[in-house]
């Protein structure tokens, strides 16, 4: 009689245990699924790096950047505002598909002009297979103006649905200039091989689908070696790197989040 009971109340326990579980993904279990899968619980609100150098004359110069982040109540970016828009350094806005597909990228600097502007073509599978890119053109209040510098991506994906391939060209005067091809490979470890060294820990770029796209990196892992992380394995401090988001971004580095 003990020993049934004994068995009836381990089957209890895991009885419950599942029906807590089921559904939420700690995230040590994102870690196991290195396509794109994206890591629900976070999003990024807010990164901001201070950076110091010391100039020829032996001056200290001082750089601090911030970038805000607002998102659609679907949890798609819309917009990244930065303190310092500029070259190399604009804002960032989004637009979106009736079906929720990023339709276009755009890279504006608040003044009129955008530094750089993609629009996707899709296939069957719903993977954005062409990425028509305009740099330096005009923008007509939200919406950016095609300028006469284009160029055309052609995008092919492996089977975790990360971006495997991609051919560049750049079509000036209606002939094509040159043709870059890019491939990109992941580890064992699902960890783009750049040559960098990764943590153990979630990638904050998996906190969304777009940002892994559009910056072509699936990786699982960070490019940290000294972070400090929250409760959700995401990095919050981290220094002497830099934000492959945004090139500007380096030294001491601190991103906050929203999560739920």
């Amino acid at each position: 009689m003990k020993t049934r009971c004994y068995y009836l109340q381990i089957l209890v326990f895991i009885g419950c245990c599942s029906i807590l579980t089921a559904g939420c993904m700690k995230w040590v279990d994102y870690l196991k699924y290195p396509g794109d899968t994206d890591y629900k619980p976070c999003n990024i609100k807010k990164i901001t790096a201070f950076n110091q150098s010391v100039l020829i004359d032996g001056s200290i110069d001082t750089a601090f950047y911030t970038y805000t982040f607002t998102y659609s109540s679907l949890g798609n970016p819309v917009s990244v505002i930065t303190n310092s828009p500029g070259t190399g350094n604009p804002n960032f806005s989004f637009k979106y598909d009736k079906y929720n597909r990023l339709r276009e990228f755009i890279r504006p600097y608040g003044n009129g002009g955008y530094e750089q502007m993609d629009r996707y073509g899709y296939n069957a599978k719903g993977q954005a297979v062409l990425d028509t890119g305009y740099v330096f053109g005009l923008m007509s209040g939200t919406e950016a103006l095609p300028s006469p510098f284009v160029d055309y991506k052609y995008l092919e994906y492996d089977a975790q649905n990360r971006v495997l391939h991609e051919k560049d060209s750049i079509l000036n005067n209606g002939h094509f200039e040159f043709i870059l091809l890019y491939d990109y490979a992941y580890d064992a470890n699902g960890n783009l091989i750049t040559g960098a060294v990764y943590d153990n820990k979630m990638n904050m770029y998996r906190t969304n689908k777009v940002w892994m796209f559009i910056l072509r990196d699936y990786s699982v892992n960070n490019q940290i070696t000294n972070g400090q992380y929250n409760e959700f394995g995401l990095p919050v401090h981290y220094f002497g790197g830099s934000i492959k988001m945004f090139p500007a971004a380096t030294g001491d580095i601190h991103i906050d989040y929203f999560c739920h």
